[in-house]
């Protein structure tokens, strides 16, 4: 008989506690935490199609150029007008291209996608609030996570047409859109702020968010890094996508008036609209006496790329890991108002009981796609903040919450917020 000798690799016993500094939210209903509260709190409820209007950019863009040059970053440009003549190739920029051969830079404000727009300035925002400077920012344990299910999708779909005209008539910002991919927020935001630690692009459909959270969450736990910025943004307000999600059965019908609107676990399960928006959570280690991020977990359901699991086994077992045997207070579901969200009421009450509250932000906003996984953490912190739920429901805290996401192709994300 031989004897076989193993060792064991044990992670620290300690790990880092991971606080919330600052959470910032760009929507149509609101361009800040505060003005979207407001806005649900007076049960305010978008229609449609929820998208900023020009002119509102356009003041949104200003708002964060004068955020970056207070904290020394350098945005880019604070006017939404694209200049007379298109952008220059720009050779030289080792980071971008392979061996600083024809390589382009950052397109500047107004030939950016929405979606870069919108997670720059979520990320100007949460920076500002939470009083990272650009110092802080270059410093090496400090990480950038973002968040998307498209990348900027709506400047693509912009190539793709320009293409038709042959390869020689691509304007350089679309061909840097598409050469960047899902990587060009992170790339946007990186020319930006210059984070001194790692940067990463998480792509998991509507759940990403909570990939990119439990990425970060992870790392500042386990002292890979001191702070983190999550950044999530969607842009996809386009025929291509609303016709798409109508196919599939969970587009929003227009009701009596002629309006589409959302309405989470409803018995008709009629489907959503699409909104676009932003948000970022600035992510720290600290002492106690701030909001947690207690626990994260992410999981997948293989039942089906798009459909799920009538018996929610993979959910459940994410809430129970969440729940973990103490009362929890509030449950913001996924809950996008189709004919699922009975599925995941179910799987809720099997892991966490009927005692707590359970809602979802997209009655007020629709669906943010790629981005409501972190707004939603954003509502979410705002309830433990003041103590009050969405309904106006007075809360008693400390409390335990528990922000679900999930996203086609089986994806599966939640965390729990303390405090």
């Amino acid at each position: 008989m031989r004897t076989v000798a193993c060792i064991n690799y044990l992670w620290p016993i300690v790990k880092n506690r991971v606080v919330i500094q600052s959470t910032a939210v760009v929507t149509p209903l609101g361009y800040n935490p505060e003005m979207v509260w407001a806005a649900i709190r007076s049960d305010q409820r978008l229609t449609d199609r929820g998208m900023i209007s020009g002119e509102e950019l356009a003041i949104l863009r200003h708002e964060a150029t004068t955020q970056a040059a207070a904290s020394g970053f350098a945005f880019f440009g604070d006017t939404g007008a694209p200049p007379a003549e298109p952008n220059e190739l720009c050779r030289g920029d080792t980071r971008y291209g392979v061996n600083g051969e024809d390589d382009f830079t950052v397109p500047e404000t107004g030939k950016l996608d929405r979606s870069l727009e919108l997670g720059s300035i979520a990320c100007l925002q949460a920076l500002n609030r939470a009083g990272w400077s650009a110092d802080i920012c270059a410093q090496p344990d400090t990480a950038l996570i973002v968040a998307t299910s498209k990348g900027p999708v709506l400047h693509v779909l912009e190539a793709c047409a320009a293409l038709k005209n042959g390869p020689e008539n691509m304007p350089p910002h679309l061909a840097w859109h598409v050469a960047m991919g899902p990587c060009a927020l992170q790339t946007a935001l990186s020319d930006m702020i210059h984070p001194g630690g790692s940067a990463q692009t998480h792509v998991a459909a509507c759940a990403g968010s909570f990939m990119a959270l439990h990425h970060a969450w992870r790392a500042i736990r386990e002292g890979e890094c001191k702070r983190a910025i999550v950044v999530a943004a969607d842009a996809s307000l386009h025929p291509v996508f609303e016709h798409s999600f109508e196919n599939l059965g969970v587009l929003a019908q227009p009701e009596a008036d002629g309006k589409r609107r959302c309405q989470p676990f409803s018995a008709a399960g009629n489907g959503f609209f699409i909104t676009e928006a932003a948000a970022a959570i600035c992510l720290e280690s600290g002492d106690s006496g701030k909001l947690e991020v207690a626990h994260c977990w992410i999981g997948a359901d293989a039942t089906h790329l798009l459909a799920i699991d009538p018996q929610a086994h993979s959910l459940t077992r994410g809430l129970q890991a969440c729940a973990a045997g103490e009362p929890v207070t509030f449950v913001h579901a996924h809950a996008a108002g189709t004919q699922h969200d009975q599925v995941e009421l179910a799987a809720i009450q099997r892991a966490c009981g009927t005692e707590p509250a359970v809602f979802s932000h997209k009655r007020w906003m629709g669906h943010t796609l790629g981005a409501s996984g972190m707004v939603g953490v954003v509502i979410s912190a705002l309830c433990h903040q003041k103590s009050s739920l969405p309904d106006g429901q007075w809360i008693s805290t400390p409390a335990r919450s528990i922000t679900v996401g999930q996203g086609f192709g089986g994806h599966i994300g939640m965390c729990v917020l303390t405090g």
